[in-house]
């Protein structure tokens, strides 16, 4: 007999094997490289290639450190939830770094390069104010301007010439002429003076139309410099912050799994306790969940841009319009003065200047390049820090996940020691049901035996003797567990109808309705054996006429189903029908064992009769 004991005191977790221990880090550290490669698509950073090598890189590096974190947990599979919940938490340091560190190496030229384009591309981005055009405008304003000038010295010397002329009359002619030539002269001087003041009215009136209109075309030139590098600096705000937006939802997203995940590996674990308990293996899973680090808060959203312009130029005023020259009285004894024009001064435009940005705003430079802005960097152990963080979080849901698998291989190993267990009572309890039936059966065989004997029937009672010992070689030499054929079984019943038809040679008739096709049908051996004893007990020996007992077998769509029936004396109301005799109550207890919910026995009088059972079992076929 197999004995089994149940070790109370045997470890609550269980080693997991290694190809299991293999297959969860394959299927984890590829889950997070599909996560990774598709963010990295959704973000388009470019050099996809590259990324994806350097991911491999990661992933790889990082199967082979959680490789070693299992090499380094298997010796701990037998020691407490609290030991294994500490080795997981300082074990996920070290293999932390080591993700921190290939992740920086794989990653630090290919995270230059990128940065390196970005600056190229907003170096490129930057505009300049074309100043041809105001060279122009100041070329045609000092033209105009020269003119002026030979046009006043022109008048000038002509005033000059008039002069001399008047004084050369003067000694020629009367006084009268004279004054009259003096005063034609001065007329004619005061008219090309006015002339010459006109023309250089004229010329200043051009030269202040043509610096205007330059004037105009260089702050509207600037004014479409600013529009545009205002639209600029606009669309590489929204394009930052629509990138913000991508990263901060594959970052959510990639939280969401991360934290289901997470979830996911709790609740297996809940239900592993949960199985282990039943199974008698006690285990606190607050322990364990306070021992497991919680997973990272969720990303902050980012902040709407903040699109302004920090300096707005101010376009430059007109220019003041020349004062015209007081009119001079000249003497009539002197001669006029020479007339003499400022210098203009240059024309000065003014370069605009964007002021130094705030913190999230994109800088656009106009005009001259400013200095150059330096952002801080990180060093290199603070950036393979900041990723220990991560890599840390990763580490501990594997050991977490690692944990679950193994308090569920312990519930398995509890589960199959139950299954052996209930295996172990079910075959007891067949052998027990199964060995009542040769105590009961001999029990009336030898009353019967007895009775031939007192009556002196000496060759029934030997007839009967052979029949028994052949009927008990037979059903001894079969296991009590196992099924027999149904042409096996209707053998043993024949062997012991015979050994009843000794005793009731006149009132015994047996009819045997087996179909040729159910003979190979497994039943259970000697599951008739009451039945047809109850059959002979009530039927036969009850009635002073012959009495029928017939056996049959069918098929139905449920299975198998076996039928005795007796047309003997109904029974009286002292007869238990409900399953008090020790034949119907074995039968059903062995259908129980054997089948459970899939087999039944129902019995009762029959309405021409006698009484019936019928036994519902599914349809076994030998060697199927």
């Amino acid at each position: 007999m197999m004995i089994m004991t149940l070790n109370h005191d045997a470890p609550r977790g269980s080693a997991v094997s290694p190809r299991v221990a293999l297959l969860s880090i394959l299927c984890f550290w590829l889950v997070y490289f599909a996560v990774a490669t598709i963010r990295s698509l959704m973000i388009d950073w470019g050099h996809q290639t590259e990324m994806l090598a350097a991911r491999a890189f990661v992933t790889t590096g990082s199967m082979i450190a959680t490789y070693i974190v299992y090499l380094a947990m298997r010796p701990l599979a037998g020691r407490s939830l609290a030991v294994n919940v500490t080795a997981v938490a300082l074990l996920a340091i070290p293999a932390a770094v080591a993700y921190s560190s290939m992740n920086w190496m794989a990653f630090n030229q290919l995270d230059k390069q990128i940065e390196a384009e970005k600056a190229r591309e907003i170096e490129n981005r930057k505009y300049v104010i074309d100043d041809s055009s105001v060279a122009q405008a100041r070329e045609q304003a000092r033209i105009a301007i020269a003119a002026a000038r030979d046009a006043i010295r022109q008048a000038t010397e002509q005033a000059k010439a008039a002069a001399a002329a008047k004084a050369e009359a003067q000694h020629e002619t009367a006084a009268a002429a004279a004054q009259r030539d003096a005063e034609r002269k001065k007329v004619e001087v005061d008219r090309k003076k006015a002339e010459a003041e006109r023309q250089a009215k004229e010329a200043q009136r051009d030269w202040n139309q043509v610096r205007t209109a330059a004037l105009r075309e260089a702050d509207q030139a600037r004014r479409e410099a600013l529009r545009e590098a205002d639209q600029a600096r606009r669309d590489a705000m929204r394009d930052a912050y629509q990138a913000q937006r991508e990263a901060y939802y594959a970052q959510r997203e990639a939280y969401r799994e991360a934290q289901q995940s997470y979830k996911e590996s709790i609740e297996e674990a809940r239900q592993a306790v949960e199985e282990a308990k039943l199974n008698g293996v006690d285990i606190d899973i607050n322990e364990i969940l306070s021992s497991i680090p919680a997973p990272p808060a969720a990303p902050t959203p980012p902040a709407p841009p903040n699109i302004r312009i920090d300096s707005t130029p101010v376009p430059p005023a007109p220019p003041a319009a020349a004062k015209p020259a007081a009119k001079p009285v000249p003497s009539p004894a002197s001669p006029p003065a020479p007339v003499r024009v400022a210098p203009v001064p240059p024309v000065v435009i003014p370069t605009p200047v964007i002021t130094e940005p705030t913190p999230g705003t994109v800088m656009i430079q106009v005009g001259q390049p400013m200095s150059s802005h330096k952002e801080k960097e990180l060093s290199i152990a603070g950036k393979i820090g900041d990723q220990a963080l991560n890599g840390y979080f990763f580490f501990a849901a594997w050991g977490a996940l690692f944990l679950a698998l193994s308090y569920a291989a312990a519930v398995r190993a509890a589960e199959r020691e139950a299954a052996g267990y209930r295996a172990a009572a079910r075959d007891a309890e067949l052998r027990a049901l199964r060995y009542q039936v040769n105590p009961h059966f001999l029990f009336n065989t030898l009353n019967s035996l007895s009775t031939l004997i007192l009556k002196d029937q000496k060759d029934d009672a030997e007839a009967m003797i052979l029949n028994l010992s052949t009927f008990f070689r037979t059903s001894l030499t079969a296991d009590p567990t196992e099924d027999v054929v149904l042409s096996e079984e209707i053998r043993l019943q024949r062997l012991y109808l015979d050994i009843e038809a000794v005793r009731f040679p006149e009132r015994l008739i047996v009819d045997i309705n087996v179909p040729a096709q159910l003979s190979n049908a497994c039943v259970p051996c000697l599951i008739l054996q009451p039945l047809v004893e109850n059959a002979i007990k009530y039927g036969v020996s009850r009635a002073k006429r012959p009495v029928t007992i017939q056996i049959s077998a069918r098929e139905d769509s449920h299975g198998l189903v076996l039928s005795v029936e007796d047309d003997g004396e109904p029974l009286g109301d002292d007869a238990k029908l409900h399953g008090a005799g020790v034949g119907l109550k074995n039968v059903t207890d062995r259908l129980k064992a054997r089948f459970g919910d899939e087999a039944a026995c129902r019995y009762g009088p029959l309405p021409n009769g006698g009484f019936g059972v019928t036994i519902f079992m599914p349809l076994i076929r030998n060697g199927l």
